[in-house]
């Protein structure tokens, strides 16, 4: 009996998933055709003002390009081996630079280890000192017991 109320709850879980999962998908779907469309929407009022821009600015945009674009031959024809020689500038200054920098970072990392044995020392010596501290004042308050009993 209790096997097949058992397997009777499954069931009806099982079924109340499938009806739950439905639901899920059917909302999923409508949100997709609702995006589809959005998109459809938008590609349409955009793709019509893009085609306008070409039309009515294309002409102008290859002449630019044109004259633009033999000037900008002409400018690294003359310049080309100017630009070179400061890429090879820039490139000699980042080395050395970057070397420079790696001697900085060395000394930083060996400092800091130095720092940090210090630092281990220093606490070492500050411990003693307390330790110190505390035999002499147990010291000085026998003495003075003893002084003050006598």
């Amino acid at each position: 009996m209790e096997n097949k109320e058992l397997l009777l709850q499954i069931l009806k879980n099982t079924e109340d998933l499938k009806t739950r999962l439905d639901k899920v998908e059917e909302n999923s779907e409508k949100r997709f055709v609702n995006l589809e469309s959005r998109l459809d929407h938008i590609e349409k009022t955009h793709g019509e003002r893009l085609q306008n821009i070409e039309k009515t600015h294309g002409e102008r945009l290859q002449n630019i390009e044109k004259t633009h674009g033999e000037r900008l031959e002409n400018i690294e024809n003359t310049h080309g081996k100017r630009l070179q020689n400061i890429e090879n500038i820039v490139t000699r200054m980042e080395k050395e630079h970057g070397e420079k920098i790696q001697i900085l970072f060395d000394y930083f990392v060996d400092q800091d280890s130095k720092n940090k044995r210090i630092n281990s020392r220093i606490h070492r010596l500050c411990k003693k000192s307390d330790e110190h501290d505390t035999r002499i004042f147990a010291l000085e308050f026998y003495k003075s017991e003893k002084l003050v009993s006598k």
